[in-house]
C-alpha cells in the first residue's frame, strides 16, 4: 500500500516538475544593435536547455525577449535589430538578424536571429532548423505546420549579406558537396583542390570558411 502510494507521489512529481525544468529561463547580460546602429545594453530572458543547462540558441532564433527598466518582459522586433550579443561563461555569443524562411519548432518564420560562428568575408551561421512530417499544410509566417518537428543542426554561409550556400543537407554526400562548393568558391582554386582531394570534407565546414577568409578572401 505504502509502496504504491510512494510510486504515485513520485509519478506526480515527475509530471509536474519536468515541464518547469524544460521551460526554465534565466536573465543573461548582453546587448542589441538597432538598424540605426545604436547599441543598447539589456538583460535578456534566455531559455535554458534542461539537458546541459546551457542557452537554447534554437529557441532564440524565433523569439528574443529582454527585461526592461520597469522589470517588464519585452519582445524584440527583429526587423529593427541588426545583432544581439549574449555573455555566457565569459564568452560572447552573437546572433544576427536575417530574412530566411525556416521552420522553428512548429512555426514557420521569415525574420530570425542566426548564431554567428565565424565572421569575415565569408560568414558562417549555426542554424537549428526543424523538419516535419511529409503531411503538411501551407502556412503563413507564424502559422502552424502539421506533423511533428525535431531539431536539425547545420550551417549557412553568407557573403556580402547574401546567403550563398546551405550545406545543411549535404553532410556525408561528398560528391554533391564537392560540386556545390566548387561552384561558390571559384576564386580560390587552392581550396577547391583541397575539397576535391577530400582534405576538407562536408563535416569540416568551419575549417573551410576559416581557410577561405585567411587565404582566399584577398584574391
Amino acid at each position: 500500500m505504502c509502496r504504491q502510494l510512494n510510486k504515485k507521489i513520485l509519478f506526480c512529481f515527475i509530471v509536474f516538475a519536468l515541464p518547469i525544468k524544460i521551460s526554465a529561463k534565466t536573465n543573461m547580460k548582453g546587448y542589441y544593435i538597432t538598424d540605426t546602429n545604436d547599441s543598447i545594453k539589456v538583460l535578456f530572458r534566455v531559455p535554458i536547455n534542461h539537458s546541459d543547462n546551457e542557452p537554447n540558441f534554437a529557441r532564440l532564433q524565433g523569439k528574443v525577449k529582454y527585461v526592461d527598466s520597469h522589470n517588464r518582459i519585452v519582445k524584440l522586433d527583429p526587423t529593427h535589430i541588426r545583432q544581439i550579443g549574449l555573455y555566457y561563461e565569459n564568452k560572447l555569443f552573437k546572433m544576427d538578424y536575417k530574412q530566411y524562411n525556416m521552420l522553428v519548432g512548429f512555426l514557420f518564420k521569415t525574420h530570425v536571429f542566426l548564431q554567428l560562428v565565424i565572421d569575415g568575408k565569408l560568414k558562417l551561421y549555426n542554424v537549428y532548423e526543424s523538419n516535419h512530417s511529409p503531411v503538411k499544410s501551407k502556412s503563413e509566417e507564424g502559422g502552424n505546420a502539421s506533423g511533428y518537428s525535431y531539431p536539425n543542426g547545420g550551417y549557412l554561409i553568407e557573403e556580402h549579406n547574401r546567403i550563398i550556400f546551405n550545406p545543411l543537407n549535404l553532410r556525408g554526400r561528398e560528391v554533391t558537396f564537392k560540386s556545390k562548393m566548387a561552384a561558390y568558391i571559384t576564386s580560390c582554386p587552392d581550396l577547391i583542390n583541397k575539397i576535391s582531394l577530400e582534405i576538407f570534407k562536408s563535416e569540416n565546414i568551419e575549417q573551410i570558411v576559416k581557410y577561405y577568409n585567411t587565404n582566399c578572401s584577398q584574391k
